[in-house]
């Protein structure tokens, strides 16, 4: 079994949170109407993406390490009408024996999850597993943050507000995070804590931490070609800029053999 994750004890806020983020997924469904399922995603969490594909009628695969967020995911599955055929996996995205090799259309790494692994060693197993996954004119995604220098030098460890939601039993959730950046090793060291404060003024604090390995463009491209794709394209938004100086993320594209 997958070693415990330190998304675990924050699934609920987490989902919370993420729920209703939206931006990306309009991207993934115009890739896979164009490669076609059924549609992996590594770093499925709680499933935000997963559903809405299942939405469309497609058949997709998540892989998550952590139990509890894929607990939060197969809940809403089970209590919805999910559309496509959906499968779940506890276990680690580098490993490539997770999933059938070749069998895949669409490859997704949504939203940082490539930056869970810690090493770039790490990084290239997970997308050497999707090339693995791909069907041979299968394509993958990748979406990271954009590591300009205004934006790590904002990781200088000082705790800030990022966010209130409200819950459904009327208490308010405040998340609180410091990042610590370190552009030697390009680590992150991540805290968090979930503030939950009820009507009647109690305080229910949980923290959890964990490091992130920020990818430069440059890097990602040429982690691509070592792990075998032939083909990509790379990106500064969901809705296809050009990447830039600005640009908030950084969306690549590639395919597992080029195209004429």
């Amino acid at each position: 079994m997958p070693a415990d994750s330190p998304y675990d004890p924050i699934a609920a806020y987490y989902d919370l949170e993420h729920r209703s983020f939206t931006d990306d997924i309009d991207l993934y469904l115009q890739f896979i109407e164009a490669a076609g399922d059924p549609v992996l995603e590594l770093g499925c969490g709680t499933g935000r993406i997963v559903r809405a594909i299942a939405a469309q009628g497609f058949d997709v695969t998540g892989v998550d390490s952590s139990s509890s967020m894929l607990s939060i995911a197969q809940h809403a599955l089970d209590t919805g009408d999910p559309g496509g055929a959906v499968t779940l996996i506890e276990g680690d995205f580098c490993r490539a024996d997770l999933v059938s090799a070749g069998s895949f259309g669409v490859v997704i790494v949504s939203l940082d999850s490539l930056l869970h692994a810690e090493t770039q060693a790490d990084q290239l197993r997970v997308l050497r597993a999707a090339w693995i996954a791909l069907d041979p004119r299968g394509q993958l995604v990748v979406d990271v943050f954009n590591p300009t220098s205004a934006r790590v030098m904002t990781m200088d460890g000082d705790l800030t507000f990022s966010g209130t939601w409200g819950m459904v039993d009327g208490a308010r959730l405040d998340k609180l995070v410091a990042q610590h950046a370190d552009p030697a090793t390009q680590m992150i060291d991540n805290e968090i804590w979930y503030e939950v404060t009820t009507a009647d003024g109690s305080i229910k604090r949980t923290r959890t931490a964990f490091a992130q390995r920020w990818i430069s463009a440059a890097e990602l491209v040429l982690m691509l070609q070592l792990a075998g794709f032939q083909d990509w394209r790379v990106y500064g938004s969901y809705e296809l800029d050009d990447l830039g100086p600005q640009s908030d993320r950084i969306i690549v594209a590639a395919e597992k053999t080029k195209t004429d």
